[in-house]
This record gives structure tokens, C-alpha cells and sequence, in this order.
């Protein structure tokens, strides 16, 4: 959406551009959610070799895991995009012992898991991003159409759980950060052609004899060229980077 793009009176004027070019997206670009389940149960029963009257119960290994991936990215305009980024672990604690489909505990296994599932589980740990990128618009004044800025800011959050056993004892962890950065680049190639006398300089002399300059000046220009050629190419993109990252933890919460 481009409300002012079609206004005759603001496009008659060049340095009017940062206003027409105003724009903004209704929608998300993208917007996904993934789930998956991975589900493992062992049953063993070890074998007597014994003569003796050994009891032996059998052992059971399950494991059930459940994670979860969530994702939006926005571009709230063409210059500003924010991606949001989320994970989540968690597990279904199954009751002990075996699982029986005719025995009379089975109702009772069955809704315990469903009450987890609608409850998404027991969490595990837990991850998310958020990120900002802004393309500022600076290029579209005139007299700084050589230079182009972007500012970006990302934050994160990151929530582990300890094991089970030890869980009352020392707690989970938590973190997070923050990071700041700023990127201006200076096109030096479009600021000499703003200025007369550089882009003049700048210019492959004329290679037409008739009429043109004698030898010597025009040998006298090709020299200036190739000297300001290779102070272009050297000086042709300048960049100056800032970026600052902050970040915490904390144990025992």
C-alpha cells in the first residue's frame, strides 16, 4: 500500500520522495506453526537362567517428547522487516508400568495423557528471538542519495529446566540478550558524479582527433583520468559498523 504514489503534485518534486515512497503491508509475509511428537517405549523382561524361585519384573523405557516451532515474519514495510522466532520442548510424563489396552487401568492411563496433551505437556525448555531491521530512508534526500543507513535490534530469551530429580534443589535457567547495530555506507562513485568539477575529471577523455585537444593535453587528461580512476576505485564504498550485544543469565530461578 502506497497512499501517496499517485499524487501528481507531491511527484513533480524529487526531494517530495520520502513522502511518496511511503508505504506499509497489511498481512504478514509468513506465519507458520510446526508441532512434532516423538514417541519411544521399550519393554524388557530378562530371562531366568536361575534354578532357583527368582522373581524377576520386567523394565520398562519410555520417552515422549513434543516440540513445537513457531515463526512470523513482517514486513511492515519495504524498508522495515521483523522476523519473530519461537521453540518450545516439552514432554508427556506416561504413568509407570506397562501399558494394557483391556486392563482395567487403561481409562485412567488414557486420560492422564490426553489432560497433558491438552495441557501441551510438562515444558522443557523454551527459546525465542525477536529481530528488527529498518533501511533508513536517508537515500531519498537528494543531496544524501549517496549514502544508505540501516539500524537493526534483535532480543532473545532462552528457558532450560534442570533434570527432574535435582529440579527442587537448584532450580532452572534463564537468559537473555539484546543486540544493537548500525551499518552507513557512503557510495563515493554517486557523491563525485553529484559534484561538477570531479564528475568532469571523472570522464574518459574525448579520443576524437579532429578538432579535439593537441597530444600533449590530451595526454595531460588521460593522465588525470586514470589517476582519478584509481582513486574511485579505491575510495569507491565506505563503511563504518557499530554493534553492541548485551546479554544475562541467571540459575536457581
Amino acid at each position: 500500500m502506497r497512499p501517496f504514489a499517485r499524487n501528481a503534485q507531491l511527484n513533480r518534486y524529487k526531494s517530495l520522495k520520502l513522502i511518496t515512497d511511503i508505504n506499509f503491508y497489511y498481512m504478514p509475509k509468513l506465519f507458520s506453526f510446526r508441532f512434532d511428537m516423538d514417541r519411544q517405549y521399550s519393554e524388557r523382561l530378562m530371562r531366568k537362567k536361575s534354578s532357583g524361585d527368582i522373581i524377576i519384573f520386567p523394565t520398562y523405557i519410555k520417552k515422549w517428547d513434543w516440540n513445537r516451532n513457531y515463526a512470523v515474519m513482517y514486513d511492515l514495510t519495504q524498508a522495515i522487516r521483523i522476523d519473530y522466532r519461537a521453540n518450545a520442548g516439552a514432554y508427556i510424563k506416561e504413568p509407570p508400568g506397562s501399558i494394557d489396552k483391556n486392563g482395567p487401568a487403561y481409562p485412567a492411563y488414557k486420560d492422564s495423557i490426553w489432560n497433558q496433551i491438552w495441557n501441551f505437556g510438562t515444558m522443557n525448555n523454551f527459546t525465542q528471538s525477536v529481530d528488527v531491521d529498518w533501511n533508513l530512508p536517508i537515500n531519498k534526500i537528494p543531496m544524501l542519495g549517496w549514502l544508505s543507513a540501516q539500524v537493526g535490534y534483535g532480543a532473545d530469551y532462552k528457558w532450560m529446566s534442570s533434570p527432574v530429580s535435582i529440579q527442587s534443589r537448584i532450580g532452572n535457567t534463564i537468559e537473555n540478550g539484546s543486540t544493537k547495530k548500525l551499518n552507513v555506507s557512503a557510495n563515493m562513485t554517486t557523491l563525485y558524479n553529484k559534484v561538477g568539477y570531479l564528475k568532469r575529471i571523472s570522464a574518459p577523455p574525448s579520443q576524437n582527433k579532429r578538432g579535439g585537444p593537441p597530444p600533449k593535453t590530451r595526454r595531460r587528461q588521460n593522465l588525470i583520468f586514470q589517476r582519478t580512476q584509481g582513486q574511485k576505485r579505491h575510495a569507491q564504498e565506505r563503511e563504518v559498523n557499530y554493534g553492541k550485544l548485551i546479554g544475562d543469565a541467571l540459575s536457581g530461578y
